[in-house]
């Protein structure tokens, strides 16, 4: 195997790989050749400081944020916030650009004292776009005064969507001063964008 540097010209340069050329260096950066990619087996590749554009070069192809990472997730009520003792509080997230993928496992030990429609604390404020801030599927719910949550919703701008069911009619609020009772459960999947 014969590794070589070709001799550059006054625009370009490349690295040869026994008389073929691996990479070219221009004035518009490293190119690979055809068939090659860019392979790190121990290190990282560390794009931090301007994030990797992915099939172009327009604003909307900038990959400039992956985060995983998790959250305590909370419930509380639109009139009074109230307090409970949890038994359980688990949530997690992948984040890529704005796109927020979570899931979240609440259990209740007793009652909620918060008054009002019901609220769950998200780890990113949401978009503001109608159509970015998302919402969730009820994946487990248990031990519920009435109708339980069958999704939440979500909201523009702020860091909680809504647990609500279905009436039949139309989207309804769980009131959590009623709503929560020993040993109540929900678990979460939830899809929204990040502001």
């Amino acid at each position: 195997m014969t590794v070589s540097v070709k001799a550059p010209t006054s625009t370009t340069g490349s690295i040869q790989l026994n008389g073929s050329d691996v990479l070219t260096i221009d004035s518009s950066g490293i190119t690979l050749a055809t068939g090659k990619d860019l392979t790190l087996s121990s290190t990282a590749l560390d794009a931090s400081a301007s994030g990797i554009y992915l099939g172009g070069t327009a604003s909307a192809n900038l990959l400039d944020d992956y985060e995983e990472g998790t959250w305590t997730p909370t419930l509380s009520g639109t009139s009074t916030a109230g307090s409970a003792t949890y038994t359980t509080q688990l949530g997690g997230y992948v984040k890529i650009g704005k796109q927020v993928i979570a899931q979240c496992f609440i259990h209740l030990s007793g009652t909620h004292t918060g008054t009002g429609a019901c609220k769950v604390s998200l780890p990113f404020v949401a978009s503001s776009s109608s159509v970015g801030y998302g919402g969730a599927t009820v994946t487990y719910k248990s031990n519920w005064v009435g109708n339980g949550p069958d999704f939440m919703q979500g909201e523009a701008g702020v860091d909680f969507g809504y647990l609500r069911y279905d009436n039949n009619t139309t989207m309804a609020d769980l009131n959590l001063a009623t709503a929560t009772t020993t040993n109540t459960t929900v678990m979460l999947i939830i899809n929204y964008q990040a502001a």
